[in-house]
């Protein structure tokens, strides 16, 4: 297995309640719902739409009241058992409250894994200047040069966030811990 593939599986097994949640909401809207009650539609469509402003880092308090009423009324009002259970999953990933808060009030993941809320910084008293990140950066988003021991003016290396995925194959290849999350 590449260092990729690892990464790439460790991302999966890290995954966000609120990633899990919106995942469930969509393929339930594609696959599931049946499209004859408009609770259903109607809120499946807006609870989809709160998730992913919450997973971009737009959230707000306000939308975590409006998925509580949204998860009752759908619960109440939906004419099918799927519809009912749709609604059951929100009630359910409601309950971890705490993560929820976090994407809405402190604009972070705590699972590290909604992109928008990630952000990759190379410590420079840290770096090392060996230039490993910057080889294995997919998106060129690294920028520096490697350390030569007899100039007095090299600089550490740096993330340019604007180019940055935050797909995170440059923390495993850091030997010196000098690439953080914020």
């Amino acid at each position: 297995m590449t260092l990729q593939e690892e990464t790439m599986e460790h991302e999966k097994d890290r995954r966000c309640e609120l990633l899990k949640t919106l995942e469930s909401f969509a393929d339930f809207a594609q696959e599931e719902m049946c499209g004859e009650c408009l609770p259903c539609m109607l809120g499946t469509e807006q609870t989809i739409e709160l998730f992913k402003r919450l997973t971009r880092g737009e959230g707000q308090e306000r939308d975590l009241e409006l998925l509580e009423v949204l998860s009752i009324w759908v619960k109440e009002t939906a004419r099918c058992k799927k519809g009912r259970k749709a609604a059951e999953v929100l009630a359910d990933s409601l309950l971890k409250r705490e993560e929820y808060e976090e994407h809405a009030l402190e604009k972070r993941c705590p699972a590290r894994a909604c992109s928008n809320l990630v952000h990759y910084r190379i410590i420079p008293e840290k770096c090392t200047m060996c230039g490993l990140c910057k080889e294995v950066c997919p998106q060129g988003a690294i920028f520096g040069e490697e350390y030569i021991p007899y100039l007095a003016d090299n600089e550490p290396y740096y993330i340019k966030a604007s180019k940055c995925d935050n797909c995170g194959l440059c923390l495993p290849v850091c030997e010196a811990n000098a690439i953080e999350l914020i």
